[in-house]
């Protein structure tokens, strides 16, 4: 292992770091629950014709039911979203806590390519957002390659580039126009692999 390895790897354990602190910051936010029964406080908009408001005066009874059964359930309900909360941010804390302990594998690939070191230090999994790999992947390019050339590859630039062709192999689709959907390697799995191609062996 070499220097630059070593502070590519230190600056892969920081950002594993400060992501888990966003996603418990985030979290924090994020814990409202929304009754079941919001839908029935509206009261009842009734239909002009006679027709259609019998139709209405048919499913009221229905409707109570659902009503009544929903209010039975919400505290049941309630407490499931509040474990559930519990849980996932234990989860976070202990992820949190593992890292602030433990120190990160400091195992290397025997190929010096950036994709390589990646696969072994990257950020992995759904919980990092593609700003947070974007702002690691310049980080690495600028330790192991230099500032220069880190801006004349221009990370971020590229990864809005990739993203808006990807946008637009499908806006045909997204706007009713095609049936067929253009399935596509993630964005930023293709910034990685043209990136890493586009540098020689650190």
């Amino acid at each position: 292992m070499n220097e630059k390895e070593r502070a590519c790897i230190a600056q892969s354990h920081e950002a594993q770091l400060a992501s888990a602190r966003r996603r418990l910051a985030d979290f924090s936010l994020r814990t409202s629950f929304e009754s079941p029964l919001k839908g029935f406080t509206g009261g009842i908009t009734w239909e002009k014709s006679h027709r259609d408001r019998m139709k209405q005066i048919a499913v009221l009874p229905l409707a109570c039911l659902v009503a009544l059964f929903l209010a039975v359930m919400t505290p049941v309900l309630y407490i499931a979203h509040r474990y559930d909360l519990f849980q996932r941010r234990r989860k976070i804390v202990k992820e949190i806590g593992a890292l602030e302990k433990e120190g990160p594998s400091m195992d290397v690939p025997d190929k010096k390519a950036l994709e390589h070191l990646w696969a072994f230090h990257g950020l992995h999994g759904a919980g990092h957002d593609v700003d947070e790999k974007i702002e690691l992947l310049n980080s690495w390019v600028i330790t192991l390659y230099g500032q220069a050339v880190a801006d004349a590859h221009g990370v971020k630039a590229q990864f809005d580039e990739i993203a808006m062709k990807q946008l637009e192999a499908n806006r045909a689709y997204y706007e009713g126009r095609m049936d067929t959907h253009v399935h596509v390697v993630p964005s930023f799995d293709m910034l990685l692999s043209k990136v890493s191609k586009a540098l020689p062996a650190y």
